[in-house]
């Protein structure tokens, strides 16, 4: 894998971005290919799940970009069980995200049972869980679309 820098295109001091190249050994006639990645899946946290940026981003790794504001639609989104907008937050979703809802807390202070929370159109539901274990989940759930299509029904915006 080679990493190579894109010149920013204005004037303006914006972060560096990288663009990541895989290798392919052994084409046709024996040549080697040199192929783009695909650009990192965004996951969007929700307000009440900000706290988990840093850890999250360091064990998804550089193949996600965790955001908290995005105009993107994102492959997935993590929201806390606690949220104030738990509700809104799940059925706003659009059909090609991912809805992880993350419980948090005692269990009596559950907001509402999972069964309501996959109904709304969350498409999991996870009990607390360590970081790497949370990160490990998204992967499984945006690796491929093949085997998680979107939600049916869902209306894309």
């Amino acid at each position: 894998m080679t990493a190579l820098r894109e010149p920013a295109p204005s004037a303006e001091p914006a972060p560096s971005r990288y663009r990541r190249f895989r290798l392919i050994r052994g084409g046709d006639r024996g040549h080697d290919h040199v192929v783009p990645e695909l650009p990192p899946k965004l996951v969007l946290l929700s307000p009440g799940s900000v706290r988990w940026l840093p850890s999250l981003t360091d064990a998804l790794g550089p193949s996600y970009r965790v955001v908290t504001e995005t105009f993107e639609t994102p492959a997935a989104i993590v929201v806390d069980s606690r949220d104030d907008e738990l509700v809104n937050l799940v059925h706003d979703q659009r059909s090609a995200t991912r809805v992880v809802v993350v419980h948090t807390g005692h269990p009596s202070e559950q907001p509402m049972a999972p069964a309501e929370l996959l109904d709304l159109g969350a498409d999991t539901y996870v009990a607390p869980a360590s970081l790497p274990a949370l990160a490990a989940h998204l992967k499984a759930l945006t690796r491929s679309w093949d085997a998680f299509p979107p939600r049916a029904g869902s209306q894309t915006a």
